[in-house]
């Protein structure tokens, strides 16, 4: 009795997931036919009945963009990108959309990785520094062990000198780790979705910092009430309408 009540509900749990998998592909087939067809506001619809994943933001993104709606356009290329940073078309879209050049920098990951080009390098997530870690510091034990072991006075130094090196770059590595970590666990991205002026304090009486245009990404840590602290690579900060920034 016990094993046919199991075997009926593994079944039952394997129609509803066949099920939704399937009502899910015929949307998706939908939406990907409406918006062949021009019919962009429909295809968004159908999109937002989907779960959410790279695919159907990348999807949602290019649709907005077909409405003149940049601002959603850029939002949702962001949501790809978070799920998964590797999605180049996103990231070539996102970087031909960037609206302007501002005195404030709000890209406080650039800040940690000290420029653009090692930023583009690796991914900016302490999941990727965590591996290099990993891989530096075995490689600096590793010429350790081969400089104990040798008996060529040449070789010796030279293991020991890449060992001192490796270990360097790993408390290096570990230091951008850290600093990512604390970024990714304190802070979210959004994107302004309405042009705005940032305030001193959390009140609209404050004094104004800048005004930032919409489709700027931004990070924002600490909340109170209706406002966002906006964090700047400077390490300054200023305060934004909530209403004002949708979350990435």
């Amino acid at each position: 009795m016990r094993k046919s009540i199991v075997f009926i509900v593994l079944n039952f749990l394997f129609l509803i997931i066949f099920g939704n998998e399937k009502r899910d592909a015929a949307i998706f087939k939908q939406a990907n036919d409406a918006y062949d067809k021009g019919e962009y506001a429909t295809s968004l619809q159908l999109y937002k009945r989907l779960n959410n994943n790279n695919i159907v933001f990348y999807n949602m993104a290019n649709a907005y963009l077909k409405l003149g709606d940049t601002v959603r356009g850029i939002l949702n290329f962001e949501r790809a990108l978070k799920i998964n940073p590797s999605n180049k078309d996103a990231r070539k879209y996102i970087n031909n959309l960037e609206l302007i050049n501002l005195s404030y920098k709000t890209d406080i990951k650039k800040a940690v990785f000290l420029n653009n080009t090692f930023g583009n390098v690796f991914p900016n997530h302490s999941n990727a520094f965590a591996y290099l870690l990993i891989i530096v510091f075995w490689c600096s034990v590793l010429f350790l062990y081969l400089a104990i072991k040798s008996r060529v006075k040449e070789r010796k130094v030279i293991f020991y000198c890449l060992s001192i090196f490796l270990f360097i770059s790993a408390v290096f590595v570990f230091n951008l780790t850290y600093k990512t970590y604390q970024i990714e666990q304190n802070t979210k991205s959004a994107i302004v979705i309405k042009p705005t002026i940032l305030k001193e304090q959390a009140h609209l009486l404050s004094n104004n910092v800048v005004q930032f245009p919409k489709g700027l990404k931004v990070y924002i840590s600490e909340r109170r009430g209706d406002w966002q602290k906006v964090l700047f690579a400077d390490g300054n900060y200023a305060w934004i309408e909530k209403s004002s920034i949708e979350v990435i």
